[in-house]
């Protein structure tokens, strides 16, 4: 089996905002009216997350792989908050019971990567804090960091002088996960002091040209040594950082041949790669880097090692633009042609397709259109190799994007989406078929049946 997750792809009204709607796309058409349909539904409690939280690409590959619906680190923590164990966490305490602590992360609400709340329950544990915040503007609306930084100086640890803004830049510097270690370099030195220091932090934000995400680093006070604790619960976006800054404090488990001290450890349950393993079945994993992390490590349960049979293909994202609207094509021809090579040498093929997330993220419809004719393109050639070859051919998607490229007043839309996805089935030979509903929790015991484990 071929299981295809087009990354940030949902199904959303048919408007002039709609990337998928506004593009050509035959092959997408077809399998409308002769594919096995559904929808599935990628947010909220669907997938463990808060009631209206979009989902995201960790929580949608963590559910397709573990076939259940887990509860997600947001969760947890919001959770620990609630009932005052996040104030009695060992590790946490640990960390914060210094002369001064290092905060950085996300200053965000939109629950992705991390929550702004988490932030302000570590000031509430620290005597002297310098906050180092990493702007959004992807999975918020661009344009909404001053909003964000004000919430920040009102709260008690600010006002009081306990803790400071000490650094701030774009998520795209702070966060990058694509080697990009120029990037990562400049948030850094800036973080620990180095570099041009800047006095009023609203006015630096309001000269600079870029929006939230590409804002350059800048500081605003010296920098006192201390522990370095994010606050960002996802793994894959704080990796590069964690490594320049070992050893670190960090809300979940991250890469563990990085040192660190996780302050939440969730029980791994067995998932379908497991399920696979045990069948002594081979699989294969294929993504550019920008997804890697998701089919493999997310997919797996926050497994780092592959299963018995388990082989990954790893194709480098693009790297001579700063952004995926100027290559809308990403990866996607090399990952195709290099999952064709692949079929029928292995019993169930995972391939993520970034483009729809990621061309989604820049809030540029017109290079989304393009991105959505790329993947019909890719669709059409994997699906015309399914056909020759004999294998059955599963498509959906880890949450929306793409769909919703404009808001209701006419600003780029850079966010996921509450969209629900697609899924579609074409089937090496006719049978009765019953499709996935509900959950992204469904895939996998779907997978299992056609694979008559």
């Amino acid at each position: 089996m071929l299981c295809v997750i087009l990354d940030g792809f949902g199904k959303g009204p048919d408007n002039d905002a709609n990337a998928i709607t506004q593009a050509k796309m035959p092959y997408y058409q077809y399998l409308q009216h002769h594919a096995y349909q559904s929808e599935l539904f990628t947010h909220g409690a669907y997938v463990g997350l808060p009631d209206g939280i979009m989902g995201n690409s960790e929580v949608g590959h963590m559910t397709l792989g573990a076939g259940r619906i887990l509860e997600s680190d947001l969760v947890t923590i919001n959770r620990a908050i609630r009932e005052k164990t996040f104030f009695t966490n060992p590790t946490l305490l640990a960390a914060c019971r210094t002369k001064t602590v290092n905060l950085f992360g996300l200053l965000s609400d939109a629950g992705v990567h991390s929550h702004i709340d988490h932030l302000f329950a570590l000031l509430d544990m620290t005597e002297n804090a310098q906050i180092h915040a990493f702007l959004d503007g992807r999975d918020t609306p661009p344009g909404s960091a001053r909003t964000y930084l004000l919430k920040l100086m009102q709260h008690p640890a600010v006002q009081e002088g306990r803790a400071k803004i000490s650094s701030l830049c774009g998520r795209s510097f702070g966060m990058d996960r694509d080697n990009r270690w120029e990037r990562t370099d400049a948030a850094l030195l800036c973080m620990q002091g180095k570099g041009a220091c800047a006095q009023d932090l609203l006015a630096y934000l309001d000269t600079c040209l870029a929006t939230d995400e590409f804002i350059p680093p800048m500081r605003f006070t010296e920098y006192s040594p201390g522990p370095w604790i994010s606050w960002n619960f996802r793994a894959d976006r704080i990796q590069q950082m964690a490594k320049r800054l070992t050893p670190m404090t960090t809300m979940t488990p991250i890469d563990p041949t990085i040192p660190h001290q996780a302050a939440f450890i969730q029980v791994r349950n067995p998932g379908f790669g497991d399920r696979l393993a045990r069948h002594h079945l081979r699989q294969l994993r294929i993504a550019e880097t920008e997804k890697f992390a998701h089919v493999t490590y997310f997919f797996n349960q926050s497994q780092h090692e592959p299963h018995q049979g388990e082989s990954h293909i790893l194709i480098p994202s693009v790297r001579d633009v700063p952004t995926y609207d100027l290559a809308p094509a990403m990866s996607a021809f090399a990952l195709t042609e290099k999952t064709i090579q692949n079929l029928g040498t292995y019993d169930f093929i995972l391939l993520n397709l970034a483009n729809a997330d990621m061309v989604g993220h820049t809030g540029n419809l017109q290079a989304a259109i393009q991105a959505c004719e790329v993947l019909d393109t890719a669709l059409m050639q994997l699906g015309a190799a399914c056909k020759e070859k004999g294998i059955d051919f599963f498509i959906t998607a880890d949450h929306g994007n793409i769909e919703v490229m404009r808001d209701h007043e006419g600003r780029p839309h850079t966010q996921h989406t509450l969209s629900p996805v697609p899924c579609l089935f074409l089937p090496k030979e006719a049978r009765t078929i019953r499709m996935p509903e509900g959950s992204l929790a469904s895939c996998a015991d779907f997978f299992a049946q056609q694979m008559h484990l």
